[in-house]
């Protein structure tokens, strides 16, 4: 069979399925450097779910020792679960309550300041 099909697919697929990673940083800490070398200022926005969730405590602690905005925008008053179909992505009318949160937030800095912004519950 091909493509890992059979039983040493299903055997890896097994395996796979049962493993746990702890999520890495690393793509997050280059590109934060990246941005820093350019004097870039990233924005970072947690978006609303049907469901409450947790920002990790290590991806707390890199945003907040970085140059970057971070927005909170877990909880957005006047978007509901129900505007959120798949638990994932927002409605049409949720978008149009969602895209005034985050520009009311963002701060309005000089291209050269690097503060960092955080705001997490």
């Amino acid at each position: 069979m091909k493509n890992g099909q059979g039983r040493e697919g299903a055997r890896r697929l097994s395996w796979s399925a049962r493993t746990v990673c702890r999520p890495t940083y690393r793509r997050l800490d280059q590109m934060l450097e990246l941005a820093s070398e350019s004097q870039s200022q990233l924005v970072f926005a947690a978006m609303p779910m049907a469901k409450p969730y947790e920002i990790p405590k290590e991806l707390q602690n890199i945003l907040e020792s970085s140059a970057c905005t971070f927005i909170d925008c877990r909880d957005v008053s006047g978007i509901t679960a129900e505007m959120i179909p798949d638990g994932v992505h927002i409605n049409e009318a949720a978008a149009q309550v969602y895209s005034r949160y985050p520009a009311q937030r963002l701060p309005l800095r000089p291209r050269n300041e690097t503060t960092s912004s955080i705001t997490l519950k």
